[in-house]
């Protein structure tokens, strides 16, 4: 609603009308705040309609408390009445986030510095609310926190009082107090600078920053003037070093969180690493009659034992005896596994994180989201900024602005991706690879039963190469989209608002739980374990 006018330069016209200041404000707050209305309308009607057509809600004008999760609420509320509630507080917490998202968007002067802000304070938000632990000097900052605001669930489910200046507050109302003084604070200040706003300011008095190897260097070629419009103008390459470093800082090696069972099923494994021979089947058999052997013992010395104290003493003797055998089936019914599709024994912990088993959680979705996001954050400028001020039109009339200036934007837009590309999965290969080796990487990657229907011919390694190229393939294909989706929006923060919807929203949609949106658009690329 203000970035779209801004960068077309209608607000300096719009202004400079009767009701372009105070008015215009008002209203387009109103309008947010409609639209904050709908969202929640959208999201929340719809789950009450089919959680009430398939379960129902039986009578709501029982206690809130009778209901799972909240026997710790002190509140007197029926489930009819809490709902309401509910609702309300959501709505009140988006009018806030619209009115700060509102009041940057009026502040800064252009969409990328709107979106570093607005992640930078979720981000941080984020970390407060999920780092902080409740007995802490800070727990003010953890739950006087958009993102905890946000969990609605936990302001009413039990009863929380927080510390303020040694006095003990309900946190619901602290809740409701803060809510209403940001949303009159923010709106207050987003309206007031809004009005007040010069839309043309005095260039001569902007401080701009130069290198000092660039003020002299003069050049008619167009790589390194598109260079200098991405990399400094555009500001990418803050956004990398900025990238770089988040990486870099908030890097934690991976801890083997190991059970009992997983020690010895690691063991087990390094004792028959390789292929299935057979010494190691009469190993397995060999292990199986011991195990057999310490049954028949335990069920003849509890036969005979005395009196409880000597049962007790059994029975800790043999639990610790037997402890492996849990892990030792799991081998036994691998070797079957194994012998049918002729792999190899390997401690696969690792293999399995770098593979899309299950115990990664996910992480090759969250990974692609972040190589999406920074790749659409980087990349549209390059190919909207012409678009928006309408430079395409004496570009494309000169000698070499088609095919050549074209060449030059996607070579430029290569080597960010490639950089974000590394940036994004080399920690990730390297922490696992150094925390449980590379051992065995050159054994048949169908070892794996989660990659069974990999032909017994790839290896670990050559299957890790091969989803690789895929994501860096599909990276290197959505510069083309955001190429095509810049060129129709022909507007910096429209790119970003459909490249988004286009390239982010799938992979969400997969990552909430819809499997057939792992085959949509660009996601088999993206996330490369998909067989």
């Amino acid at each position: 609603m203000l970035t779209r006018e801004r960068e077309l330069s209608q607000l300096q016209l719009v202004k400079s009308t009767y009701k372009g200041r105070l008015r215009l404000a008002l209203s387009k707050l109103f309008v947010i705040f409609v639209s904050c209305f709908a969202v929640e309308a959208l999201l929340y009607a719809t789950n009450i309609l089919i959680s009430n057509s398939s379960y129902g809600f039986g009578d709501l004008s029982r206690p809130i408390q009778s209901v799972t999760g909240y026997l710790s609420c002190n509140l007197k509320l029926s489930v009819f009445e809490y709902l309401v509630v509910f609702l309300l507080s959501k709505l009140l917490i988006y009018f806030v986030i619209a009115s700060f998202v509102y009041m940057i968007a009026v502040v800064s002067r252009n969409a990328l510095k709107l979106y570093i802000i607005v992640g930078c304070v979720l981000g941080l938000s984020a970390i407060c609310y999920y780092s902080i632990e409740p007995t802490s000097w800070l727990s003010l900052l953890k739950y006087i926190n958009i993102i905890g605001f946000l969990n609605t669930f936990q302001i009413y489910n039990k009863y929380l009082n927080l510390n303020v200046f040694s006095h003990p507050v309900f946190y619901v109302v602290v809740f409701i107090i803060v809510s209403i003084v940001m949303l009159l604070i923010f709106s207050y200040l987003a309206v007031v600078i809004f009005s007040e706003q010069k839309e043309i300011s005095n260039s001569s008095n902007k401080i701009s920053l130069r290198f000092k190897f660039l003020k002299s260097y003069k050049t008619t070629k167009i790589l390194p003037h598109e260079c200098y419009k991405t990399f400094i103008s555009g500001k990418v390459l803050l956004i990398l070093i900025l990238f770089g470093l988040t990486i870099f800082f908030t890097y934690k090696p991976i801890q083997q969180d190991f059970q009992t069972s997983d020690g010895y099923y690691k063991a087990y494994m390094q004792i028959l690493e390789g292929p299935v021979t057979q010494e190691k089947l009469d190993y397995i058999r060999q292990e199986r009659e011991r195990f057999n052997k310490i049954h028949e013992d335990m069920n003849k010395s509890f036969s005979e034992a005395s009196d409880n104290r000597d049962s007790q003493e059994l029975s800790n003797m043999y639990e610790n005896l037997l402890r492996p055998e849990n892990s030792f089936i799991n081998v036994e019914n691998h070797t079957k596994y194994l012998q049918e599709k002729k792999g190899n024994y390997l401690f696969d912990d690792g293999y399995k994180l770098l593979t899309g088993d299950e115990c990664a959680h996910n992480k090759d979705v969250k990974l692609a989201i972040i190589a999406l996001l920074m790749t659409i954050c980087c990349v549209t400028y390059i190919y909207s900024v012409e678009y928006q001020n309408k430079a395409n039109v004496l570009l494309r009339c000169s000698y070499n602005g088609r095919l050549k200036t074209f060449v030059s934007k996607f070579f430029i837009a290569l080597i960010v991706v490639t950089i974000i590309y590394f940036l994004t999965y080399a920690p990730y290969f390297y922490n696992v690879l150094s925390k449980y080796g590379t051992s065995s990487i050159i054994a048949p990657a169908c070892s794996m039963e989660h990659l069974n229907r990999i032909p017994g011919s790839i290896s670990i390694l050559e299957y890790l190469i091969a989803i690789s190229v895929m994501r860096f393939l599909g990276m290197i294909i959505s510069i083309f989209l955001i190429f095509v989706i810049s060129i129709k929006a022909k507007s910096y923060i429209s790119s970003i608002l459909i490249n988004t919807a286009v390239l982010i929203i799938p992979l969400l949609i997969y990552f909430a739980g819809v499997s057939v949106f792992k085959y949509v658009l660009l996601n088999p690329l993206l996330l490369g374990n998909i067989f």
